[in-house]
């Protein structure tokens, strides 16, 4: 789907707070990319099954109150989902991460080696992703979207820090923190 320019972005936003056609137009165009950032956030389709949907509830709820000038609407989504996901696991006080990468196919004995050496390297890739993403759990939520809006979302840090509602040069502190601190603990 193309990019939206700010200024149609904004009309096609405006339009939704009176207009059910227009809401479903905003609903159509980001909802796969919420429903995967927030499944990347919490590796569990149930559950971003159901934030996604009080994503969407909330920016039918508060979108009359958004400003088309202040924070761009894909970043104002962020945000939503970021809170909707950190509401969650404040309640329930635990993250539960569980990247999933996909399911190891088995080898049959009449595999050539290249293909058995290949498939035991990606094997490790895929431990060691796993391995990745437990420690990454382990960080503060905050360092977690991050990390999650950066490497997986592919955002630049200024929409970061717009998201998080945080200065962009916290937000290069606070990954670069993070990433060291991963590092250490995958050393170890």
């Amino acid at each position: 789907m193309e990019e939206l320019t700010k200024e149609q972005e904004g009309k096609l936003v405006e339009a939704a707070k009176t207009s059910e056609e227009a809401f479903a137009k905003l609903y159509e165009r980001y909802f796969n990319m919420m429903f995967n950032y927030i499944l990347k956030r919490t590796g569990d389709l149930e559950l971003t099954k159901d934030l996604t949907s009080e994503t969407f509830m909330k920016v039918l709820h508060y979108l009359p109150r958004y400003r088309v000038t202040e924070v761009k609407f894909s970043s104002w989504l962020y945000r939503i989902a970021t809170n909707q996901i950190n509401q969650h696991f404040r309640k329930k006080r635990f993250i539960s991460v569980d990247f999933f990468a996909p399911k190891d196919e088995p080898v049959s004995f009449e595999t050539p080696d290249e293909e058995i050496r290949e498939w035991e390297e990606e094997k490790q890739k895929k431990v060691e992703f796993r391995l990745m993403m437990e420690y990454i759990k382990k960080l503060k939520p905050l360092d977690q979207s991050i990390i999650t809006l950066r490497y997986f979302e592919d955002r630049k840090f200024s929409e970061i820090g717009e998201i998080l509602n945080v200065r962009e040069g916290t937000v290069k502190v606070r990954m670069n923190r993070a990433l060291a601190k991963v590092k250490r603990w995958m050393q170890s």
